[in-house]
């Protein structure tokens, strides 16, 4: 399992030693932590419609990063990412509890709260990229 896990996570240490916020101040990460509900669409759907699926996810600071763990599908998701202040973007990588779907998101922060973008899956022939949006819970 471990195997399977570790491109994700060399993936996001790639992204995390050459990004230019790598040391950025975590004074300028805005409170994101808690749980949200998902709304999710496939890839090759518009995100106009109906979701594809729903679920929910937990995220937790972690040091200067964020932890993640994810819900839905019948599936256990978990993963660790990074917040660009600059960008107001959250970038996740996850992977189910098998390690087979793996990949990684990037949402951004929107001004009323919620956390929307796309996410894409390593594991598959080509890139299929899905849409989905987190709305925290009061």
């Amino acid at each position: 399992m471990l195997v399977r896990i570790f491109p994700a996570f060399v993936l996001l240490f790639v992204l995390v030693a050459t990004s230019p916020v790598a040391n950025a101040q975590s004074d300028d990460t805005p409170d994101i932590a808690g749980e949200y509900l998902i709304l999710g669409w496939d890839p090759g759907s518009d995100g106009s419609g109906p979701p594809d699926y729903q679920g929910k996810a937990v995220l937790r600071k972690w040091g200067d990063a964020w932890h993640y763990r994810g819900f839905m599908d019948d599936q256990t998701y978990a993963g660790a990412g990074l917040y660009d202040p600059k960008g107001s973007t959250l970038s996740l990588s996850f992977t189910n509890v098998s390690g087979v779907e793996r990949g990684v998101t990037v949402l951004r922060l929107e001004a009323d709260g919620k956390l929307s973008g796309r996410w894409v899956m390593d594991n598959r022939d080509k890139a299929l990229i899905g849409l989905e949006v987190w709305t925290r819970k009061k």
